[in-house]
């Protein structure tokens, strides 16, 4: 699906930035939610094992290393 959108609108684009930002911090809060449920950092083998869905291995490998890291805390 194509949508025409008015591209030298500066209001019509900063709104399409801001939605863009809102599913980004949604989805990967999701993503956390779903570490945090399949072992977290208490069990990493399990949360290794269970990516999270439509996420390839490599990607989830490196989720998997930055999640439990200590800057997240």
């Amino acid at each position: 699906m194509k949508f025409d959108y008015p591209r030298d609108s500066v209001t019509c684009m900063d709104s399409i930035e801001q939605l863009k930002i809102h599913y980004l911090r949604d989805w990967r809060s999701t993503v956390k939610v779903h570490f945090k449920m399949v072992g977290g950092k208490e069990d990493l083998p399990a949360a290794k094992a269970n990516p999270y869905k439509n996420i390839i291995l490599d990607d989830w490998n490196i989720l998997y290393n930055h999640f439990p890291s200590e800057e997240l805390e």
